[in-house]
Order: structure tokens, then C-alpha cells, then sequence
């Protein structure tokens, strides 16, 4: 890939060259400790300086894994000879003194265009490692170091992007009993979204209803624009976190919820920003220095995605999560980040999203026709409802996972035999036939309505929480209250996590670890309650995994949200009419069932 196409890089390409003396052991701190988090600028130079070693790296038995010496010198055309002499010199002080390193650094601000002076300090160093002083002993120039750190910052992103969606998968499996089912052939519609600028956006049909292999479809994706619609828990992020686990070397998958603007911003390379932001690969590192990383990783990131010959695809999960893409002004600009990238993009959304943003204005992806390419190559898939086959499929799979369940085999019998009291659209809809097989599996009576599932769905999903080892914010005497306050404080963080605006109510992706600890500890009536036991017993759960202090918090599937806020506007007796199309659904069905049992 290489920096020097990358203004952040070339800036600090040239704040080394320029480093000289401490200004330069200073500026090369903080990148070394990419490589050595625990790498440190001894205080009282006088005796490590004495012995040729500026900074230095310890392991747990106080052995020296890394001693670094930093050479920064006036800018000169390469290195010169009077440069050797003072580079011998920290060489023979290492040599003569009592430490011992694993590895040991020369590293200096000048280039590699002097080989002669380079070869020389090379043979020098060698005389570490035939001493016994060194392990490894080794020269690094300005270029070469970069060049490391670059590689380092990559590795990072690749192995963080791989363990988030990793976790995003097992996260999704361990919500439910039937976790590891997962059907993989599911009907997919194709059409086509044209835009053309001056002219209203035009959806055609693109080929016939199929059923087909959506995460392979994602996984192996070579259109520039792919846009992927359903029902919410229709299977989007199943299918896109499948995707990226089947290729992980492959494929950048983001949640579009983590990778919010802040203040207006925008711009590809901020975009890139916000993403490694959300990845949280550097969320171990003092504040100073992950702002460093972050703005080193961003471009790198970009470059990646925009590398010629590279099989990248990049997934944004979720755009509809994202209160800030709401708006056409807002979805343009996003767009138009994206379409500075060359590798192939697939944005999932709800259907209702879709229809509010993609389909109804006139100028959207306004500037794609010139950044972006074809504009008449833009992919739409619909994930449509199952299917016969999918449900029986996914019900045996359960049947199998646990054979000896009587509840489920009854359940597989009356759907195949078309004897159950479900309705089909809840049938058909995967979220809700996962929550119905989960009741099944316990010997529950399962309701008729998609209120009455998530409700006695979240109840059993919790009473499992509670029954498992884990670390608890109040002792439980009385299992029912104890749900039942937990459920009352659920309610209340979703009533926080919305937005009014003259558009109507929005809900927000995430709320702060404070604020829920905040209401938690006030329905519960204790004080001091640690952030991992306050939602140990929830739908709640941390959106990062790397923390200090403060960390956002997001229900784990956002139709818990959904329910738990309808459930507040049922409680209060609010007007419905300004909220989301689910919330607004949801309390409808609550309000129906309340007044069928007050007749």
C-alpha cells in the first residue's frame, strides 16, 4: 500500500524527518507502542542513556523484550559518516553495559538512500547478537519504520474486524435456545434501482422471486452497489455477519449504528475514522494515542478499500439504525463518502426505511453518477418472507439440536401439517418463528399476536439469565419481582433512547453505560451497582468491546427496543401516531388485547 499517497502519513513522515535529539525519541514513543504497548521513556536518563537505550520495553519478569535507540538527526541528504561515528558510539555503550534485550533498535530519521553507511551500521549491530546483548538486532530508517507501523495498524484492522463480526454472530446465537439453526437458503426478490440526476429514482424488476443462498450472494458480491431490504428480523444481519464469516480476509463489516457523524461532519476519511471508532481496536490505549492510531488507520483503511486488485467488500449494516441517515440531505452526503471507495459496497436497511429515503427524493446519490460509476447497476434484494420449506427446515433443525423435546417434534408436526393457530405471517417471519420455537422448546403456551411473543419471550429469555452463574446487581429473593423490575428499567432506557424532531420520534442506537446504570440502580432502589451485573439480567449489552470508563449501550436486537418503548407508550397512554411504524404497531396490538380483556 505504502503512505505516501496518504496526507496523514506524509504529514508524519515529516514531523520525524524533522525530529532531532528528545523531539524525536518523543515522537517515536507513542508509535512504538503500537508494537510494544508497554514500551516506556525511562525517567532519570543519565543511566539508560549511558547505556545506549532511549526507550524500553519490560515483560512480566522484568526482562527487557525490546530496547530502542532513537537517533534523530538535522536533515541531511541520507546518512553521512559523522552519523555513523555517533550511532557506534550508543552501539559500543549498549555492548559495554549490563543490559540484556531480546531485541534490540537502532531507529533514525534519515532514509535508506546511503546503503554504504547503512551496511556498516548493520555489521555493527551484528556485534550485539554475537555477544550475547541481543537476541535480535536491527536497524530501522525513517521509511522502514513506517512502513512497520503501517503493517501493524493493518493486521489490527483485519483481525478486529474479524472478531467483531465473530461476536456480532455468537451474540445472535446465544439470544435464543435455537442459535445454532440457521437456514441459509431464503427467498430473495432482484430488482434494480436506477437514478438518474434531474429524475425521480425508477425501481424495475431485475430477474424472478428465488430462493437462493444470501450470505454467499453478499460474501461474493461484484457490483459496485448492492442494497439489501426486508422486514425487520427478516435475517439482513444474519445474512451480512455469515458473509463476513465465511470470508474474513475479505470482508469489512460495520453496524451503520456505530459509525454515527458527529457535528455534521463528513468526508470519506472521516468516515473511515468512524468506523475503526466503532471497531475499538484501539480502545486500550491512552486517549492521546488512540487519537493518533485512529487518524493513521482511517486513511489506511480507505487505501485498502480503494486498492487496485483488491477483493474487499464492505457491508454497512442497518442504515435505518443510523438516526442520522434519516433525511435525503444526510443520506446524499453519506452516499457520495462511500463513492470515492472502489471496492463493492452493500448498505442493508428495513423496507420501510427504504421506501421513506431511497424511493421518495429526487437528487439521491447526487454526486454517484460522477464518483461512483454506472448508476443503472445498483443491486436491490429483498428478503421476503419464508416460506414453507424455510419454516419445516428450520423447526427440524431445532427438532434435531434437541431430540428428545416432545414440545418441538408436536410443533414440527402441526406445522407440517398446517394444524397450528399461527397466523402466517408470523409463521413466515424469522425473528418470530425463532421466539415461537424457543416458548415451544420450554412447554410454553405461546401467544397469538407478535406483542404477546415478545413479551413472553423476553420474560423466559430473562428468567434463563437469572438461573445462570452470573454476577448479580441485588441479591434475588423473589425471582418474578426481580423480572419485573428489570423489564420496568428495559422500558425506561428505551424511553430515553429516542430523539423528537418536527419529522416525528427517532430512536437512538445507543445510550450511555451512566444513564442506564443511572436508571437501573433508581427502579432496583440500590446505589454503587458495577456496569456487567447492572445488564446481566437484560436485552442490554455494551456496543464495544474495548472500554476505559463511559461506554454506549444498545439493546441486542433492535426490536427489544421497539417493544420495550411501545410498552412505555402503552403504559403512559402517549400518542402513538409520531413514533416508528413497529412501536406504532406494536402498542396497537397491546392496546387491542387490553381491551379484549376488559370486555
Amino acid at each position: 500500500m505504502g503512505f505516501h499517497g496518504l496526507g496523514v502519513w506524509r504529514r508524519l513522515n515529516g514531523e520525524l524527518l524533522v525530529a532531532v535529539d528528545r523531539d524525536f525519541e518523543r515522537a517515536v514513543l507513542p508509535l512504538m507502542r503500537l508494537l510494544w504497548p508497554q514500551m516506556i521513556q525511562p525517567r532519570g536518563l543519565a543511566h539508560y542513556d549511558k547505556a545506549g537505550v532511549d526507550l524500553v520495553a519490560f515483560d512480566e519478569n522484568e526482562k527487557i523484550v525490546c530496547a530502542v535507540q532513537c537517533k534523530g538527526f538535522f536533515k541531511a541528504e541520507g546518512l553521512l559518516g559523522d552519523h555513523f561515528n555517533q550511532i557506534s558510539g550508543s552501539i559500543a555503550k549498549f555492548r559495554k553495559s549490563e543490559l540484556i534485550a531480546k531485541k534490540y533498535i537502532l531507529i533514525h530519521n534519515q532514509d535508506g538512500r546511503n546503503k554504504e553507511v547503512a551496511a556498516r551500521i548493520d555489521d555493527d549491530l551484528k556485534t550485539l547478537v554475537s555477544s550475547g546483548k541481543a537476541e535480535e538486532a536491527v536497524q530501522w530508517n525513517r521509511h522502514y519504520f513506517l512502513k512497520i507501523i503501517e503493517e501493524k495498524i493493518q493486521g489490527l484492522i483485519a483481525k478486529r474486524v474479524e472478531e467483531q463480526s465473530n461476536l456480532e454472530l455468537l451474540r445472535i446465537d446465544r439470544q435464543f435456545m435455537s442459535g445454532r439453526s440457521y437456514v441459509a437458503d431464503v427467498p430473495v426478490s432482484h430488482r434494480k434501482l436506477s437514478l438518474t440526476r434531474g429524475q425521480p429514482p425508477v425501481i424495475s424488476n431485475a430477474g424472478s422471486r428465488d430462493i437462493e443462498r444470501i450470505a454467499d450472494m453478499l460474501a461474493n458480491a461484484k457490483g459496485r452497489w448492492t442494497i439489501l431490504t426486508g422486514l425487520f428480523g427478516s435475517g439482513k444481519t444474519t445474512a451480512a455477519l455469515h458473509a463476513a464469516h465465511s470470508t474474513p480476509n475479505r470482508i469489512l463489516y460495520v453496524h451503520a449504528g456505530n459509525i454515527e457523524p458527529r457535528g455534521g461532519e463528513g468526508g470519506t476519511n472521516l468516515l473511515m475514522s468512524r468506523i475503526i471508532d466503532a471497531l475499538g481496536i484501539f480502545g486500550d490505549f491512552e486517549e492521546d494515542e488512540r487519537s493518533l492510531f485512529t487518524r493513521l488507520a482511517g486513511p489506511t483503511l480507505r487505501q485498502f478499500l480503494m486498492g487496485r486488485g483488491s477483493n474487499a467488500v464492505l457491508i454497512i449494516d442497518a442504515l435505518d439504525e443510523n438516526r442520522s441517515l434519516a433525511g435525503p440531505t444526510a443520506m446524499t452526503r453519506f452516499a457520495s463518502a462511500l463513492a470515492e471507495l472502489t471496492c463493492p459496497i452493500i448498505m442493508t436497511t428495513r423496507e420501510e426505511h427504504f421506501r421513506a429515503t431511497f424511493g421518495n427524493y429526487d437528487n439521491l446519490f447526487e454526486d454517484l453518477s460522477i464518483k461512483g460509476g454506472n448508476m443503472d447497476a445498483i443491486k436491490l434484494l429483498t428478503l421476503e418472507p419464508w416460506e414453507d420449506r424455510q419454516i419445516i427446515t428450520f423447526i427440524r433443525a431445532a427438532v434435531n439440536e434437541a431430540p428428545e423435546n416432545k414440545s418441538l417434534s408436536v410443533l414440527l408436526e402441526q406445522v407440517q401439517s398446517r394444524s397450528s393457530r399461527w397466523d402466517d405471517d408470523i409463521l413466515k417471519h424469522p425473528l418470530f418463528l425463532r421466539m415461537i420455537v424457543d416458548l415451544a422448546a420450554e412447554g410454553s403456551e405461546v401467544g397469538n399476536t407478535r406483542a404477546q411473543i415478545l413479551r413472553q419471550w423476553v420474560w423466559r429469555k430473562l428468567m434463563r439469565d437469572l438461573k445462570t452463574d452470573r454476577q448479580l446487581p441485588v441479591p434475588v429473593e423473589d425471582s418474578y419481582e426481580f423480572i419485573d423490575k428489570m423489564e420496568t428499567a428495559m422500558t425506561c432506557v428505551s424511553a430515553a433512547m429516542i430523539t423528537e424532531s418536527e419529522n416525528g420520534i427517532q430512536l437512538n442506537e445507543t445510550i450511555r453505560s451512566t444513564e442506564v446504570i443511572h436508571i437501573i440502580e433508581r427502579v432496583l432502589g440500590v446505589s454503587g451497582i458495577p456496569l456487567a451485573s447492572a445488564i446481566s439480567v437484560s436485552l442490554l449489552l455494551p456496543a464495544a468491546i474495548r472500554y476505559r470508563s463511559e461506554v454506549p449501550i444498545r439493546f441486542s436486537h433492535r426490536s427489544f427496543q421497539e417493544y420495550f418503548l411501545a410498552l412505555h407508550v402503552f403504559n403512559q397512554a402517549l400518542d402513538a401516531e409520531r413514533y416508528p411504524t413497529t412501536v406504532k404497531e406494536l402498542t396497537a396490538e397491546m392496546r387491542a388485547e387490553s381491551t379484549a380483556m376488559d370486555a
